[in-house]
């Protein structure tokens, strides 16, 4: 019956939490679609909402607790209020009755009217209980007990009580006092405690339904990472077989560009063997060069000698201008046009051979220049051409 009723408490507190978070748009808990959940849910938030329902139910016991403690400490002082109350009046009917004793024994003692009346006992009494009248020691005393002697003592007695009584009434105040000021602290200790408790106990409840949104919400974030996950494992399983064809591909056009770099190794060697005769024939070229610039430098200084010769024999022809002048001057103009013709002859064909010389140079260099360049470029695009083909690979 006992396990029952649990039972039927605890999913009537379930049912009560889900229509909570229902009403805050939450998902239930516990959430009984996924075991996996419902086990986390168990072992971790079930634990944490069971032991705060145990301080929730330990604090109302202590807060009841109080509550009994403080009726008894307000049932005690309103006992002790009722004491005081009956100590004062007794207090005041023993100062009443102190007053009346007083009143009677000065009118005993001092009676004016009725002194000669008085008996022996009387006048004893009066010596033994007014030390003023001691005026003759030879008097003698009643020392007998009386009603007057019994209400001195009983009058001694209950000052000495009501003494007692007044202390004990300030102590009692004072402990009254205390236990009110001990009550209202330990009121105030109590609310704020339970006010503490009360906040600790939202915020437990806030932070409950904040982590079950926050554990759905990983929840969801979980599946989603182990779904790209998923994907990105199928693209990477396919992009390696495409790098695995494409390495093979690469390996296969590796094997075919050695075969094409051994080729043009060779025809390496037979350029650099051309290179070297080419080189060769460039010097030779320019030593026949330099010849021919010596052979034209000395034809220029022959032209240059010529000319002077004719400078001089201008200079000749204008000294000797006299009578016989038009002989020497048709002479000296038939030589002078014979030296001409023949310094222009061989001008023109310095000139000539010049040219031709620097064509032919400038043809052996041209023709130089673009094998040795078109050597160059195929040994570099034969050696370049393995690194592309590596790279298009990888």
């Amino acid at each position: 019956m006992t396990t029952s009723a649990a039972a039927e408490q605890d999913a009537s507190g379930w049912h009560d939490v889900e229509q909570a978070l229902t009403a805050l748009d939450l998902p239930p808990v516990p959430p009984t679609s996924d075991p996996q959940r419902l086990l986390g849910y168990v072992l971790n938030i079930l634990p944490r909402y069971t032991e705060m329902e145990m301080l929730t139910t330990h604090l109302r016991l202590h807060a009841s607790t109080l509550e009994q403690d403080m009726e008894q400490v307000k049932s005690h002082v309103r006992l002790l209020t009722r004491e005081a109350a009956s100590e004062r009046e007794k207090k005041q009917f023993l100062e009443r009755y102190a007053a009346q004793v007083v009143k009677e024994r000065n009118d005993l003692l001092h009676s004016r009217g009725s002194s000669k009346k008085k008996s022996a006992a009387a006048t004893a009494s009066h010596f033994v209980w007014h030390n003023c009248c001691k005026k003759n020691t030879s008097h003698a005393m009643d020392l007998a007990p009386s009603i007057l002697a019994f209400r001195g003592e009983k009058l001694q007695e209950a000052t000495k009580q009501i003494e007692a009584l007044q202390e004990e009434v300030r102590n009692q105040e004072l402990l009254r006092k205390e236990l009110d000021f001990l009550l209202k602290k330990t009121q105030r200790e109590h609310d704020s405690k339970v006010a503490a408790d009360r906040k600790h106990i939202q915020q437990l409840e806030k932070q409950i339904l904040q982590r079950s949104a926050l554990h759905s919400s990983l929840e969801r974030k979980l599946y989603e990472v182990e779904s790209s996950l998923a994907r990105h494992d199928k693209n990477k399983d396919e992009e390696l077989g495409i790098v695995s064809d494409r390495i093979r591909e690469a390996q296969a056009r590796i094997a075919s560009l050695e075969k094409e770099n051994a080729s043009l190794h060779d025809q390496v060697s037979s350029l650099s063997s051309d290179r070297d005769r080419l080189t060769e024939l460039l010097e030779e070229t320019t030593e026949s060069k330099d010849v021919f610039a010596d052979q034209i430098d000395e034809l220029a200084e022959k032209c240059q000698s010529l000319e002077s010769e004719v400078e001089a024999l201008r200079s000749e022809i204008d000294m000797l201008q006299t009578k016989d002048i038009n002989d020497i001057r048709t002479q000296y103009a038939v030589r002078i046009d014979r030296l001409q013709k023949d310094n222009a002859a061989n001008e023109q064909k310095l000139r000539q051979e010049i040219d031709r010389v620097k064509q032919e140079l400038k043809k052996r260099d041209e023709s130089l220049a673009q094998t040795y360049s078109a050597r160059q470029s195929t040994a570099r695009g034969g050696s370049t051409r393995p690194l592309s083909g590596q790279t298009s690979g990888t």
